[in-house]
């Protein structure tokens, strides 16, 4: 079995990281309430190592009976979701 965050402190509902990689996330069933880690991706305005997935960041909504979590990317002007092989919803 696998151990993450959440069997340590399941008060825990969201895991936030940033990196310069993929963007990336994943919900975790199985506890009181979904639980999601989040790679936020980079924020920079170029990401020379992938350029589909420059400005990218989570956008955190936590209230007291649920936790909503988007994936977000600036593109032109606008936020859209970002959409790839390591988002799971």
């Amino acid at each position: 079995m696998t151990v993450t965050y959440f069997d340590m402190d399941p008060t825990v509902d969201v895991v936030v990281f940033g990196h310069t990689h993929l963007p990336a996330y994943r919900v975790y069933d199985g506890y009181d309430r979904p639980k999601v880690v989040v790679n936020e991706g980079t924020w920079i305005d170029t990401n020379t190592d992938d350029l589909e997935n420059t400005a990218t960041f989570a956008l955190i909504d936590s209230g007291a009976d649920e936790t909503e979590v988007e994936l977000l990317k600036y593109v032109d002007g606008e936020f859209v979701e970002v959409k790839n092989d390591y988002v799971e919803k």
